[in-house]
């Protein structure tokens, strides 16, 4: 139950369990009795569900007006209500990310990681925010803690654009192939990923290792496009400074506007 805490649980299945044990010592009322448990999880999971929602929408209609310290006010009462749901901690953890307080932002990815241990969002977030800070041996800590518990290609990808990063090309190299046999399933990762194996092979003197990859980039301009989307929009701001650089390059490599010698 890391998504949906205890409390919530207990909360719907509680008085449907308190029925049905009454219809047990009174017979009599049996066919009421279920039927009362019956519409009492269906009514408080429609219920909780639908504050939720609400809650979220309100939330996020702040935070498109940039007022984040209201979006952050209404996940704190959503918290307070279910403390033990990690998505409103990750949520409120990305909102103080937006607003630009990286330390409340890494004490609710913290409590996710606490929470969860075998969860990838935990440890993922720090790894971003330990970049943004330029702290790139803390950044690979906690994304190899991730690829220790999560075998998908999140995990390797984040390793591997640390690497390329720290000019380890090696280390890159293994970590974006292994990211790739694992399955990058959009277009934007690809990119990237591509992006940097270039740069990494180049580095090695694989150049036409590295001309293919850019040759295969050339696949992913949808990518591109949701880039820029995504840098244009407000979450964006999350981002910007930690892919701004590289997705300007590949765009250019792209368009044939640059050398191989650019990825130096």
């Amino acid at each position: 139950m890391d998504v949906i805490g205890n409390r919530r649980v207990w909360l719907v299945a509680g008085p449907s369990l308190a029925a049905i044990l009454l219809a047990v010592v009174m017979p009599g009322q049996l066919a009421f009795l279920l039927g009362a448990a019956a519409a009492w999880a269906v009514v408080a999971t429609f219920v909780f569900r639908s504050r939720e929602r609400m809650e979220y929408q309100a939330a996020i209609r702040h935070m498109r007006r940039g007022d984040y310290a209201e979006a952050i006010r209404v996940m704190d009462e959503l918290i307070k209500a279910e403390p033990d749901t990690l998505e409103h901690r990750r949520f409120r953890g990305d909102l103080h990310w937006l607003a630009g307080d990286l330390q409340r932002a890494s004490a609710d990815y913290e409590r996710i990681i606490g929470q969860a241990p075998d969860l990838l969002a935990g440890y993922s977030k720090m790894a971003g925010i330990e970049m943004q800070k330029g702290n790139y041996d803390k950044a690979r800590e906690y994304a190899l803690t991730a690829l220790e518990r999560d075998k998908g290609w999140m995990a390797a990808y984040e390793l591997g654009w640390i690497e390329d990063l720290q000019g380890s090309a090696e280390s890159a190299v293994t970590y974006l192939e292994r990211a790739f046999a694992s399955g990058i399933p959009e277009s934007r990762f690809r990119l990237l990923t591509r992006l940097w194996l270039a740069r990494n092979y180049h580095r090695l003197g694989r150049d036409e290792d590295a001309r293919k990859q850019i040759a295969l980039m050339r696949k992913e301009t949808k990518g591109l496009r949701e880039w820029h989307a995504i840098l244009e929009s407000e979450p964006g701001v999350m981002m910007r400074n930690l892919y701004s650089d590289d997705i300007s390059l590949a765009q250019q490599l792209l368009k044939a506007e640059t050398t191989l010698e650019a990825l130096d």
